[in-house]
């Protein structure tokens, strides 16, 4: 026999969850789940396929400043978003010299739950695909060439993409250790003042493990 069980509030969507404790599969229960917590959810939906799909951008045929200037400005929303503070505080992060660290300067850390909902909604795989885009261009660069308006956009893109992902890892060792996968990607860039440094520094310090 089935049990269900269901809170009521007023401002409470409910979804379903198995229910473990009644060892079968046709024992489910209400799990409540805010409407803030709901709308957190859609706005982090809402940047992840723009971001994803931004990757096109990136390349040197499809580029457009314009394009660029827009991925910017929601990959501030979405540090904005990991913070749970407004985008005017965000600063322009347009070398390593830009950063933005408001649990130092401020003592305000980032939100656990919205660092979880990054990994499980994708943005953290999207966003470590920019860093792989944007930093192969600049790879490709050989020390004796004057980098282009392309390369510079790119210069300029991926310390922001590396604040970023800091951001997620932050405190947060399941992130982590979901990063740590992806290692490679990160250690290729610690000598090119993009912020890699700093994102290392910030998952191996706080976690033992790694």
């Amino acid at each position: 026999m089935s049990q269900v069980t269901q809170t009521r509030n007023d401002d409470i969507r409910h979804d379903f969850e198995w229910d473990s404790k009644y060892g079968s599969e046709d024992a489910i229960k209400f799990i409540g789940v805010r409407d803030m917590q709901v709308e957190e959810l859609e706005q982090l939906a809402s940047l992840v396929p723009f971001i994803r799909a931004s990757k096109a951008s990136l390349s040197k045929k499809d580029f457009k400043p314009s394009n660029i200037k827009l991925l910017i400005s929601k990959l501030r929303v979405l540090l904005a978003f990991i913070y749970r503070q407004n985008t005017s505080h965000i600063p322009p992060v347009n070398d390593s010299s830009s950063t933005y660290d408001p649990a130092l300067t401020a003592g305000v850390p980032p939100v656990p739950s919205r660092q979880q909902a990054a990994r499980e909604l994708g943005a953290i795989d999207a966003v470590i695909e920019l860093i792989q885009v944007a930093g192969g261009h600049i790879h490709k660069l050989s020390s004796d060439d004057m980098p282009d308006v392309h390369i510079r956009w790119m210069q300029r893109i991926l310390p922001l993409l590396f604040l970023v992902v800091e951001s997620f890892i932050d405190e947060h060792q399941e992130n982590q250790n979901f990063v740590a996968h992806r290692m490679e990607i990160l250690l290729a860039y610690i000598d090119d003042r993009v912020n890699a440094d700093r994102c290392i520094t910030t998952m191996l310090t706080s976690n033992r493990e790694l």
